[in-house]
């Protein structure tokens, strides 16, 4: 099966839900299109809720799947936590409306 590599840049977030009570947040996000296969960005120590990444990803997805007209990339944002992680908010966009785009604004959903 063909493989294809997918770059993604997640520069940053704003506005993130404060899910933390006595510390600032330390979020960091995860990318994937399918679920076995997700890369993420390091932890932004000094971010809180409004974290910078600038990180740029690297995906080796199926071309398979990435020909489905509903293959969608998700981005998920987790604050992370000494004992578990928890998720601040999602995102998704279908890839096929990310042909020629050299880049894109994802609104969050807050969880």
């Amino acid at each position: 099966m063909q493989k294809r590599e997918l770059e993604v840049t997640v520069a940053s977030a704003q506005d993130l839900k404060n899910v933390r009570v006595l510390w600032k947040m330390t979020p960091y996000a995860v990318v994937w299109v399918e679920p076995n296969i997700e890369v993420h960005t390091p932890i932004a120590h000094k971010g809180g809720v409004n974290p910078t990444w600038n990180a740029l990803l690297k995906l080796i997805v199926d071309q398979q799947i990435l020909n489905q007209p509903n293959a969608k990339l998700h981005i998920d944002i987790y604050n992370h936590g000494n004992f578990s992680k928890t998720l601040v908010g999602s995102c998704s966009v279908l890839l096929s409306c990310l042909k020629g785009e050299q880049s894109f604004c994802c609104e969050v959903c807050i969880c």
